[in-house]
């Protein structure tokens, strides 16, 4: 549309040239003002070289922007700063400062994204593997797929060869190569040179994006291949319009009839929200629902969550022996789908496999992002027994530290389990690990721990938490060992003169008769 309007600008002539200029320069500033808000680093690279050569080409011919071009330029510019305001630019610069190598590599991105997919290509390749499947379909094949999912390839040429097949995107690029030439070829028609340009940075824009998945991208984009092209051979008007007759029908069909997995989803999880739903409903709900989707994990996934939550005495069983089987059918769908290793992991641990399911719970934490990986530690605080079973679920002993945090800041702390995992994380030197031991030291009156925990913060970097550290001496000075506590705080105060570390030690010295010591180490307190 942008490239039109400076054709059309250039060829505006007659009583009411100046106005239809104004209008068309408008057109063309707002086409770049919503270009640029779309924070699309391909489609504005693309676009504003396109822009940019179609002025440069118009001015060399001598046209009428030779002397409107700076002042087009000029005109963009400033629309554009008025129109966007300044949250807009900074979300812009932080896109195209995020776009170099690292970022372009990084697991998750679409080089990535483009290299997995290379597996569907050659498994089908004939008859791709369907319109409106890819996302389902990838979803086997991406390693994170249990963090995120992709709706498109981000790369419009491969993404026709994995949804079509081969031959029949070979039909689709031959249509856009035949558009391309037949612009080529005629020189005298005007715009043809600009259908051109246009058909060629759609192209290019394609190699980095999915443009062509916006309805008015899609359309426009057919209007300018069908105008550009020859008629190479005759069709008869009763047959094509009994073609788009029978492609209108067979549409309204699927959209009545064949809901989206979005929309399968939806009701799935109306269903199986009812507590009142019977194990039955939900099977068969989950089945309708699969059966036109097999290949979305998620689907399966929901129903089994589900079943394996289901606590009435009289469904329970029923429920429990119907999950394994939507559980396997969600990780065959997808291995890494969160949900399902999570209902598979509560599942195995209720039924007595602990070590299968705490394993299953760990591949769990190693697929999920945040959000997720904050939800699977909670529910292994409530499933371990232990250090042992905690360490061996965790895919990386750091994790144990965001495990002890979920469990001090929960409503009915363990305090036994904070207390075995904080010895062991501490053993294992994890940063913030002591803050938690510390913690349940003071919850359970345990001296030992005390000891531990204060230790480790002196030997941590930082900030020395004052009240912690000295609540931890104190708890040591009241068990008897006030040898230990004194050591501890003359080493605390050595980092650091809080008021509170100075009051404990005042008290400390009190005990042991240094009734002067104690009075000056006083007065320096409440001077803090």
């Amino acid at each position: 549309v942008g490239l039109g309007a400076l054709l059309a600008l250039d060829a505006a002539q007659g009583h009411a040239a100046a106005r239809v200029r104004l209008a068309l320069l408008g057109v063309a500033a707002l086409c770049d003002v919503v270009l640029v808000g779309t924070l699309s680093r391909a489609g504005i690279v693309v676009w504003l070289a396109a822009q940019l050569l179609l002025l440069a080409g118009l001015m060399r011919s001598g046209g009428r922007l030779r002397r409107l071009g700076p002042l087009l330029a000029l005109a963009l510019l400033l629309l554009g700063f008025l129109w966007l305001g300044e949250s807009t630019f900074v979300a812009l610069k932080g896109r195209f400062a995020d776009s170099g190598l690292p970022s372009l590599t990084a697991a998750g991105g679409k080089l990535h994204a483009w290299l997995d997919a290379w597996p569907l290509l050659r498994g089908h390749w004939l008859l791709g593997v369907g319109r409106g499947a890819f996302e389902n379909a990838f979803q086997h094949m991406q390693p994170l797929a249990g963090r995120m999912r992709f709706v498109y390839l981000e790369n419009e040429w491969l993404q026709a060869i994995v949804d079509w097949g081969l031959p029949t995107a070979l039909a689709l690029f031959g249509l856009l190569f035949l558009a391309l030439r037949d612009s080529w070829q005629q020189p005298a028609r005007r715009g043809s040179k600009v259908a051109l340009l246009g058909l060629a940075a759609l192209g290019a824009h394609n190699l980095f994006d999915f443009n062509l998945e916006v309805g008015g991208v899609a359309v426009a984009a057919l209007g300018l291949v069908a105008l550009c092209q020859k008629q190479r051979f005759a069709v008869p008007r009763w047959l094509a319009v009994g073609f788009a007759a029978a492609t209108l029908a067979l549409t309204l069909l699927v959209a009545l009839r064949f809901p989206s997995h979005d929309e399968d989803g939806a009701q799935l999880r109306r269903i199986c929200g009812d507590p009142a739903a019977t194990v039955d409903q939900i099977a068969a709900a989950g089945s309708a629902a699969a059966l036109r989707h097999p290949l979305d994990s998620y689907l399966s996934a929901l129903v089994a969550a589900r079943l394996t939550a289901e606590q009435r005495p009289d469904q329970r069983q029923r429920a429990q022996a119907e999950a394994a089987s939507w559980i396997n059918r969600a990780l065959l769908a997808n291995p890494h789908d969160v949900l399902a290793q999570h209902s598979g992991a509560r599942l195995l641990i209720e039924r007595g496999h602990r070590t299968q399911g705490l394993l299953l719970l760990g591949a769990a934490l190693r697929d999920a992002d945040d959000p997720q990986r904050l939800w699977l530690l909670r529910s292994l605080a409530g499933w371990a027994q232990g250090a042992d079973e905690v360490f061996a679920a965790l895919p990386a002993p750091a994790m144990a530290v965001e495990l002890l945090e979920q469990l001090v800041t929960s409503p009915s702390p363990p305090w036994p389990l904070v207390q075995a995992v904080g010895e062991r994380a501490v053993q294992l030197r994890l940063p913030g690990a002591a803050v938690w031991l510390g913690r349940a030291a003071l919850a359970l009156h345990a001296s030992g721990s005390a000891q531990s925990a204060a230790q480790a913060l002196l030997d941590e970097p930082g900030e020395l938490p004052g009240r912690l550290m000295a609540d931890l001496i104190d708890l040591l000075g009241q068990a008897g060992q006030a040898a230990a506590a004194e050591a501890l705080v003359r080493r605390a105060l050595g980092r650091s003169e809080r008021a509170e570390l100075l009051l404990t030690c005042a008290q400390l010295s009190e005990k042991r008769g240094a009734s002067d010591e104690a009075r000056q180490l006083l007065e320096r307190a409440l001077t803090r």
